[in-house]
């Protein structure tokens, strides 16, 4: 019985493949608990987390030009999770007073609430 595997050009050890399927498994969990109260899909957590100033300096959220060069999607697949967060009330855009051409994503209570406890759910699996 062989103790290791060539793939992707390395040596593969049945131990690290272990570690490998047990991370994946460990993952799978975390992605089935994006949202404890299913509000949220995976996509929609990111931008929301995103908008909310995410781990940055920013606290007042993104325009929306930056959501999407920073998750690097697409200008319309933004523009369409952006208006499933705002139908479920947890954002809301507005023109920037600083430059009108840019449309800025803020998150409102709610939105926040409900980001803290994806991240909560999250963490706890995460913990485990």
């Amino acid at each position: 019985m062989f103790k290791s595997l060539w793939i992707e050009g390395e040596w593969v050890t049945f131990e690290s493949k272990e570690r490998f399927l047990g991370a994946v498994f460990h993952l799978k969990k975390v992605t089935a608990c994006i949202s404890p109260k299913d509000v949220l899909q995976s996509s929609e957590l990111m931008v929301l987390h995103k908008a909310s100033g995410g781990c940055s300096r920013y606290a007042k959220g993104y325009s929306v030009s930056e959501i999407q060069s920073t998750l690097h999607i697409t200008k319309p697949a933004v523009s369409q999770i952006l208006n499933n967060l705002e139908k479920k009330g947890l954002v809301v855009r507005s023109i920037d007073p600083a430059d009108r051409r840019k449309i800025m994503v803020t998150v409102t209570k709610s939105g926040m609430s409900e980001l803290k406890e994806a991240m909560r759910c999250q963490g706890e699996i995460l913990d485990q």
